[in-house]
Parts: structure tokens; sequence; C-alpha cells
């Protein structure tokens, strides 16, 4: 539909017959030969320039026969009204007349392309949206799932971590073990880490460290499943708060001596 109506639409042709150029350009002539020209304008504008230098051709569109045909002709070449071209007739007025008609269809063309373009456009534009759309809600929810399964894991971390006397903040603990696994940690070998630390941990719940600080300084890593000849972290603690008693009794006695 859309091709026919281009055809259609470049078959026909229009050009503006501006009154005061007619009049100027056929002052002068006589009834005859305005009505020649004028018919001849007409033909050569519809056979888009190319009229060929044929009397009974011509005027088979003109009230008149061969003869007379070929005598008003004759007269308007002597005029300048008409030349003959390489066996054709053209007009310097006609030639003009008929650029107006091309440009005129040509911008007739484009505007009927856009307008049959536009749809299209309008549905690209939506496809294209539609997609981005669908792209970023896919990325949306593959970002919640991931968030969704982190926090399982971490929850999944935090009831094996052992419980310490004392403050022991969740959301810290939460971002910490987000951004260990961000560096490339696993959350097996975290949660195993803090199995066997849970293990092994103080007898004093107060030495116990916060889990933000536990996962801070990886220590997930300081001890493998695998390894029996490490130091065990009971050890560890109980030895440090041995001395941070030790410590303390001293200043005690400092304090009462003075």
């Amino acid at each position: 539909m859309q091709a026919d109506f281009f055809v259609e639409a470049e078959s026909m042709h229009f050009y503006k017959r501006d009154p005061k150029i007619m009049m100027t350009k056929t002052r002068g002539l006589t009834d005859e030969q305005c009505r020649g020209l004028e018919v001849f304008i007409d033909l050569f504008i519809s056979e888009d320039g190319s009229v060929p230098d044929n009397d009974h051709f011509v005027s088979n569109h003109l009230p008149w026969n061969a003869r007379k045909w070929g005598r008003v002709k004759r007269e308007l070449v002597a005029l300048g009204q008409l030349e003959i071209r390489d066996g054709r007739l053209w007009s310097l007025l006609a030639d003009t007349l008929l650029k107006e008609c091309q440009n005129y269809i040509e911008t007739r063309r484009k505007l009927i392309e856009k307008r049959w373009q536009k749809p299209n456009e309008i549905n690209s534009d939506f496809i294209a949206s539609t997609s981005t759309s669908t792209l970023n809600t896919n990325t949306t929810e593959d970002a919640r799932s991931a968030r969704s399964k982190e926090e399982e894991e971490f929850e999944e971390f935090w009831k094996v971590y052992p419980k310490r006397e004392g403050s022991n903040p969740r959301k810290p603990a939460f971002l910490s073990f987000h951004r260990a696994l961000r560096k490339g940690a696993s959350a097996a070998e975290i949660i195993d880490g803090a199995r066997r630390f849970a293990g092994s941990a103080p007898s004093e719940r107060r030495f116990i460290p916060q889990a933000v600080t536990w996962l801070n300084q990886e220590r997930w890593k300081d001890q493998s499943s695998s390894s029996s000849s490490v130091i065990s972290y009971a050890a560890v603690w109980n030895a440090r708060s041995a001395r941070q008693l030790a410590e303390r009794e001293e200043i005690e006695k400092e304090r009462a001596q003075s």
C-alpha cells in the first residue's frame, strides 16, 4: 500500500500557474498563440519535459488539426517562446514550471515517507525501551536474588559464630561479611572457619572478639580443619586472658601500696 501510494503521488503533476507571469510571458501574443503555448506547457510537464516535435502528437491535445498546430508552433518559435532541440520541443517557461513541479513532488514524497516511518520509529523506540526495561528488571531481580542468598549465608555464619559476653553488632558484621565475599572469599570457607573457631573459642566469653572484628581480620584463615599442629584458639585466648589478669592484679597492687 505504501509503495502504491508513492507511485500514485509521483505520477501526479502539479504546478503553480502564476497569472502575472503568464500575462507577462504571453504579452503581445494572439489568442491562438496563447492557447497553443498553454497547452504545450501542460503537455511538456505531463510528459516530464520530453515532447517530440511531431505536429500530429501535439495536435491530439488541442482542438486543432496538425496543420494548424504546425503554423502556431512556427510562430511561437519565431517569437522565442518555443525551441526545437534534437527533435524535441522545449520552452524556458515550461522547463522552469516542470522543475518547480518536480521539487513539489519530491517534497511530498519525503513527507509521505516520514509519515509512514514514524509509526515504525515509535515501535522501534517502544521495543528498545521495553528491552531496556526488561534488562533493568532482570538485573534488579538478579541483584535481589544475590542479596537474598548472601543474607542466608550470613545468617548461617551468625548461627555458628560463638556467642560472646558483651555487644556484638550484627549490621557491621554483615557489611564485613559482604566485603569479604566481594574480595573473593567464599561463604563456605568463612562459615567453616567460624565453626572451627566456635569449637576452640576462649572459655571466658568476654574474650571472644566481636564478629565484625573477626571478619575484618580474616581469622577464618587462621586454622584449617586438617591442621593438628597449630595452636588451638582456646590455648591462645586462655594464655592471653591469663596475662591480662596478671597485669590487672599488678596494677591493683601498685594502687594499694600507694
